[in-house]
């Protein structure tokens, strides 16, 4: 391991490589991919339905124990229906599945208010079918907007019609039982819906923001959001006080590629990343700063914790990243350091370490050239 100390005098002018695509955020956050809104759209179905099922199971010995049996076998459709909801959920229809969730929805809170009047609260899950045509794959906004007016309707209708109807069944005294149970039930069907939606926007917002500031491949931070991140330094300085900023280039990276082929390549790519992983602290950050390059920005930390740092990730590639053949140079790092450099001069690091980075290049490779930068 070879080391080379630089003074703050030494600063030259350097290029770096700068991703200058204005597309590409935009067109990682236009969508998310199928396979993945699949699997939230099912997994959030499922759950709807089994709680709809469990409710109409209680609603037919409610029904039974009211001696109204015509309620009773008319449940018994309802969980027929919400039955066949699991198959079609499990088919991935998903569009029909919550047109026939929807549709037991409104067609059983209408008959069984018609039957035993508002009093009882059925008609207040006409609110919880609204949010569940939030799910509906409807593309048309005014369709959407019409049916929630419809339903709307319904219930202004119900309410209007049915509001004081003569109870002439069994138990009367439990109605405001009844009634203020629905309402709970309801209002809790509600909030389960609006928290699965929450929930899967927020798992959207998650992959959104791993497709746009992720490196999918090695799954650290992309070039892109080193620097939004470093952009916005007044929102980070409190917690970033002064950094080493590194650039790591693999030694003759070109030539494993050109004699293993890509895939070997790419497998060292992999094993360097989890070295990577296992050396820094929590609160570090790595980025995969090109193809075979990284970033590393040590946070808050000292000359001695950096120049640690990378002896061992250097130590750890010799012996822990497995070569295609034996033959093969060992793989080892060129590190360029930019040290002590608070939030506000990111660029200004950037381009010292870059420097450091090619000059421990010219210097023969395999070695680590570091300065100190003001704080």
């Amino acid at each position: 391991m070879n080391f080379s100390i630089m003074d703050n005098n030494d600063l030259r002018q350097s290029t770096f490589h700068q991703d200058k695509s204005k597309d590409f955020f935009e067109n990682s956050f236009s969508k998310i991919s199928d396979n993945y809104d699949t699997g939230l759209m099912l997994k959030n179905l499922k759950i709807v339905a089994f709680v709809g099922t469990l409710g109409h199971i209680g609603f037919l010995f409610l029904f039974m124990a009211m001696g109204i049996p015509e309620l009773s076998i008319f449940n018994m459709f309802s969980i027929l229906i919400w039955l066949c909801s699991f198959y079609t959920i499990s088919k991935k229809l998903f569009g029909i599945s919550v047109a026939m969730i929807s549709f037991e929805i409104v067609l059983h809170a209408t008959i069984v208010t018609a039957v035993i009047g508002t009093q009882a609260g059925f008609h207040y899950y006409l609110w919880p079918c609204m949010s569940l045509i939030i799910l509906m794959p409807i593309k048309a906004k005014y369709v959407f907007s019409g049916l929630c007016f419809v339903l709307i309707a319904i219930f202004m209708w119900l309410s209007a019609t049915y509001d004081g109807l003569d109870y002439i069944y069994e138990h009367p005294e439990i109605l405001s039982i009844l009634n203020m149970g629905n309402i709970f039930l309801s209002a809790a069907t509600f909030i389960i819906i609006i928290k699965l939606l929450q929930s899967t926007r927020l798992s959207n917002d998650k992959r959104l923001f791993e497709m746009a500031n992720m490196d999918d491949f090695t799954q650290t931070y992309n070039r892109r959001f080193i620097y939004a991140l470093m952009g916005d330094a007044n929102q980070i300085e409190n917690k970033i006080k002064s950094y080493a900023l590194v650039l790591a280039d693999l030694d003759n990276f070109k030539r494993v590629n050109d004699d293993y082929g890509h895939a070997a390549g790419e497998e060292i790519i992999l094993e360097v990343t989890k070295v990577i992983k296992a050396s820094v602290g929590k609160n570090d950050i790595i980025s995969r700063w090109s193809g075979q390059e990284f970033m590393l920005i040590l946070n808050n930390t000292s000359r001695e914790r950096v120049l640690s740092v990378l002896e061992t990730i250097q130590l750890d590639l010799c012996r822990k990243v497995k070569k295609p053949s034996n033959d093969m140079a060992d793989v080892t790092f060129s590190f360029g350091v930019a040290l002590n450099y608070n939030a506000k001069r990111f660029a200004e690091a950037l381009q010292r370490a870059d420097f450091n980075l090619h000059k421990a290049k010219e210097a023969g490779k395999d070695r680590i050239v570091i300065d100190a930068g003001p704080i």
